[in-house]
């Protein structure tokens, strides 16, 4: 009986030893949960509070560097103002200047404006405007990512409660991350407020540079000067053609001086071909004629000459109703019609290649082409000078359009 009893004593001892040690390992596991549950809170803070630290520097370092910026920008367009005032007076200068001269202006102007422009590209308000925005853009968005994980601290924190007094140090932690972001948030904000009249300025002030006229401007001076200088360089091919082409009796019509398109066209502007009535003739009647000549090939300024005598330079109505630029006569005894100015040229030049005979000099296209008379109207014999009246008007053209463009030259 004492024998049970005592086994009865020792099974409870057991048993309450075991829950002893039961109880004091439990709570030593919960103690052990708490600190890790704590410690991860204390890392997501200090977590936390580097990131907007970090964020923070580089917002004043972007700020700071944007400030900086826009001294920068505003000395260099100060200086790009006044390298375009010195365009422009170069303008005034290509406006009154000799011809001759313009290259040489226009490329001091065009070296200038390229300085603008390069200048001008140092001077990107966008890029200014773009780092603020992203200055903005990138606390902003560490400050979104810091509260969400201040959002998960204070869950964490809301699940203890407030009464033990590690957990309230880490809550008041909370709180301070909670202010710093909305400090940065102002802070920021208030850089950015204080900075926009400056960028406001700047901006302005490249508003103001007028660059796009200037170009413009120098745009249509290098077009000038380039038509100038090749319109040169045709003068000078057709001075020397028109000075080495003896006009005489003897001049064989049936070769081609060798003028080009543009030599013809400034032919007939160099000779004042009247352009009220027949205005188009300038412009087709050098590719007609450089075409056509291909196959039947005369002498260009004899050509021109003709067609001057037989139109009244190219004022008659019958050039400008009928488009005949020969004087070509019908059957009837009247001159011909062609549909147009194109048809008309061809067939004037064409009438005058298969009116050379012999040695194609210009009596003998006189002879056929005009039936001379050695008779006069009363009967009377004359010379030659009569009997080929219509040879000296023609060699008298040709031999006052090649001095009118040799005076020109000179």
């Amino acid at each position: 009986m004492k024998k049970n009893k005592k086994m009865r004593n020792m099974t409870a001892f057991v048993i309450i030893a075991i829950a002893i040690i039961w109880a004091n390992s439990n709570f030593t596991g919960y103690e052990i949960k708490a600190k890790r549950e704590l410690q991860n809170i204390e890392d997501n803070l200090n977590s936390v509070q580097k990131n907007l630290e970090n964020a923070e520097s580089k917002a004043i370092e972007d700020f700071y560097f944007t400030d900086n910026l826009i001294d920068q920008y505003t000395q260099t367009l100060e200086l790009a103002k006044t390298k375009l005032s010195d365009v422009e007076n170069l303008l005034s200068e290509l406006e009154n200047c000799e011809k001759s001269e313009m290259r040489v202006i226009y490329e001091i102007a065009r070296d200038k404006m390229d300085e603008v422009s390069q200048l001008l590209l140092e001077v990107d308000v966008d890029y200014m405007l773009l780092t603020r925005d992203n200055s903005i853009s990138n606390v902003s968005d560490t400050c979104d990512r810091e509260e969400a994980e201040l959002a998960v601290v204070q869950k964490a924190l809301e699940n203890w409660g407030y009464d033990k007094q590690d957990i309230g140090e880490a809550y008041n932690r909370y709180e301070e991350m909670c202010e710093l972001i909305a400090s940065i948030r102002e802070s920021t904000q208030k850089t950015v407020t204080d900075m926009q009249p400056r960028i406001d300025s700047v901006c302005t002030q490249r508003g103001v540079i007028q660059t796009k006229a200037c170009e413009s401007r120098l745009n249509e001076f290098q077009d000038f000067i380039e038509e100038y200088e090749c319109m040169e360089e045709v003068k000078f091919a057709l001075l020397q053609k028109i000075n080495s082409l003896a006009i005489s009796q003897n001049l064989d019509m049936s070769k081609p001086v060798g003028f080009t398109e543009e030599e013809i066209r400034y032919l007939l502007e160099s000779i004042g071909i009247v352009r009220k009535r027949n205005p188009e003739i300038i412009d087709i009647l050098p590719r007609v004629m450089i075409e056509t000549m291909e196959e039947y090939p005369v002498n260009e300024l004899f050509s021109i000459a003709v067609m001057s005598l037989e139109t009244g330079y190219f004022r008659s109505n019958l050039a400008v109703k009928n488009f005949n630029y020969g004087g070509m006569m019908g059957a009837n005894g009247k001159g011909l019609k062609f549909d147009n100015m194109e048809e008309g040229l061809i067939a004037a030049i064409k009438c005058l290649h298969k009116n050379l005979k012999g040695d194609n000099t210009i009596f003998e296209v006189n002879q056929s082409y005009c039936s001379p008379s050695d008779l006069n109207g009363d009967g009377e014999i004359v010379g030659n000078e009569e009997l080929y009246h219509w040879s000296y008007q023609v060699m008298s053209i040709m031999n006052r359009y090649k001095n009118s463009i040799l005076e020109e030259s000179n």
